[in-house]
Order: structure tokens, then C-alpha cells, then sequence
């Protein structure tokens, strides 16, 4: 109505200013990262639907899949933890969700392990050309039909026990350094969201090389964001249990050519 006191241009400044206070606080009902109507008991705690803390970081978009669709999502979070690292993982601390971290490490696990199991009949035409005593030592390499079927059964809870395990490992040497925060959980998010890396096992024969280097290195990044520590101190919780890591299995290697030798007629 042209004579109305609610329209904008008729308004009085008292007026305005209740409908500007109307609308401010429709806008504190709603999330500012996904737009999810907040429950009036609710304003200032975590959105109930993408967990993003009141004035935290924007939301990882696979802690809440079902906002952008799941395979956005998945997309999404894939390229910014690969190719955005620094600020991707500053804003692991900004959801308390496991649930959907663990389901991204095991899903990238069945990726890399489908991607292995699917070159192994490059690697057997490349062992059957070779001199036989390279062929015996590679022989360990190649996997029976039935290996290679239960491998991709069990690779989702394969991913799940590492990413657990791992985060185990890596949130105690962080704590070591004082680098580690309370929440084991921004560790175990931390560890789940490198996963990404197992697609590098698509690159034949050179993907396992490739694929150690990148996971070492974006979950010393990862954890140093996450943590809001050093970039050493997240070196060190990976790189300690690595090094230690290949220097026991030199030591078995040596061992066994020691006893090999050993066990050689003269």
C-alpha cells in the first residue's frame, strides 16, 4: 500500500529500525555456510548441518556431503586437500565429525587398491621378459585371483584400521614435540583427509613411489595446519615412525641374506 508505514520509502526511521532489527536476527538464525535455519535455543552453537562452528572457517564439503551432492563433495575435498593443503587443513578443527572422514580414507583405499590390483597383468609381462633371477624376487609382487578379489573385499576396513592406527601414532609424537591439540579427533580427521593420495596408484608402475612421497609429505602438512603447529613438528610425527620404519626393514633384509649366505654350500 502506497500509505503504508512498512514501506521502504514511507517508513519512519523508528520503523526501519525494527525491521532492520527483524532482519538481522533472521539472519543469526541461519547458518552463513550452508543456510540451515538454526533452532532459536541453538544460535551460536554448531550448525546442526554442515558442524561449522559459530565465526570458524567454512566447512570441509565432505563433512556434510548431502548440502553439495555427494560426489561434489567428494570432488571438492579430493582437490582442496591435494592442491590447497595450507588452508585446507586449517580447517579440519571446524567439525567434530568422524564419521564421514573415515568413510573418505576408506573409499581412497579401495581406489588405490582396485588401481594395484588392476596392474597386475602389466607386472607380470613385465617380470615374464626379465632375467629369471629378478623374476624370483618379484615373484612376491604378483597376487593369485583370489588374493587379489579378497584384497579389494577387505580394503575399505584395511583403510579404516590404518587411519586409526596411524592417527594413534602420529597424535603421540606430536604430543612429544607439544605440537598435538586435546582432540584426538582433528588428528584422526587430519590423517583421513590425505587419503587422497592413493590415486596416484593409477600411474603404472611408478604410483607406489609417488604416492609414499605425496602421503608423507601432505600429512606433515596436514598435521602442522590442523594442529596450528611447526611444520617440523609435523615432519617429525611423520617422518620418525617412516625412517624407523625402513631402517627395520633393512636390518630384516640383511638378516636374511646373512642367513641365505650362510646356508650357501662353498
Amino acid at each position: 500500500m502506497q500509505g503504508s508505514p512498512f514501506s521502504p520509502r514511507l517508513a519512519t526511521p523508528a520503523a526501519r529500525g525494527i525491521m532492520g532489527a527483524m532482519e538481522g536476527e533472521e539472519r543469526e538464525r541461519r547458518c552463513p555456510a550452508c543456510g540451515a535455519g538454526l533452532p532459536a535455543d541453538r544460535v551460536g552453537e554448531r550448525c546442526p548441518a554442515c558442524a561449522r562452528a559459530p565465526g570458524g572457517p567454512p566447512p570441509i564439503p565432505f563433512d556434510a556431503p548431502r548440502l553439495a551432492g555427494f560426489f561434489p563433495a567428494l570432488w571438492q575435498t579430493w582437490r582442496d586437500s591435494l592442491f590447497s593443503p595450507n588452508t585446507f587443513f586449517r580447517r579440519i578443527p571446524s567439525a567434530e565429525t568422524a564419521a564421514w572422514p573415515l568413510t573418505y580414507a576408506a573409499l581412497f583405499t579401495l581406489v588405490g587398491m582396485l588401481a594395484f590390483v588392476a596392474q597386475q597383468p602389466l607386472l607380470r609381462g613385465i617380470l615374464a621378459v626379465l632375467p629369471l633371477p629378478v623374476r624370483l624376487r618379484g615373484e612376491f609382487l604378483q597376487l593369485t585371483p583370489e588374493a587379489e578379489v579378497l584384497l579389494v573385499v577387505l580394503s575399505p576396513l584395511l583403510g579404516l584400521s590404518l587411519a586409526v592406527a596411524a592417527a594413534a601414532v602420529l597424535h603421540g609424537l606430536l604430543a612429544l614435540v607439544t605440537g598435538a591439540r586435546p582432540e584426538f579427533r582433528v588428528t584422526l580427521r587430519a590423517v583421513c583427509y590425505a587419503f587422497g593420495t592413493l590415486v596416484l596408484l593409477l600411474v603404472p608402475l611408478a604410483g607406489p613411489a609417488l604416492n609414499l612421497v605425496a602421503w608423507l609429505a601432505l600429512w606433515s602438512i596436514g598435521l602442522a595446519r590442523a594442529h596450528a603447529a611447526a611444520l617440523w613438528q609435523g615432519a617429525f610425527a611423520v617422518l620418525l615412525p617412516a625412517v624407523a620404519g625402513c631402517g627395520l626393514t633393512i636390518a630384516l633384509w640383511l638378516f636374511v641374506v646373512a642367513a641365505l649366505l650362510r646356508g650357501t654350500p662353498r
